[in-house]
């Protein structure tokens, strides 16, 4: 079993952005089959 990446995304005025930013994360550790944690993080 593959470990777990945290990725940590500074948020500061980012609204707009975070919905395509965690597709496009979601899609990338999908494909290689790696679990994955997102945290936010606002500043």
């Amino acid at each position: 079993a593959s470990e777990r990446v945290s990725v940590v995304v500074p948020v500061y005025r980012a609204g707009d952005m975070l919905v395509e930013l965690t597709e496009r994360l979601q899609a990338v550790f999908a494909e290689r089959r790696q679990p994955f944690e997102l945290i936010f993080v606002e500043d």
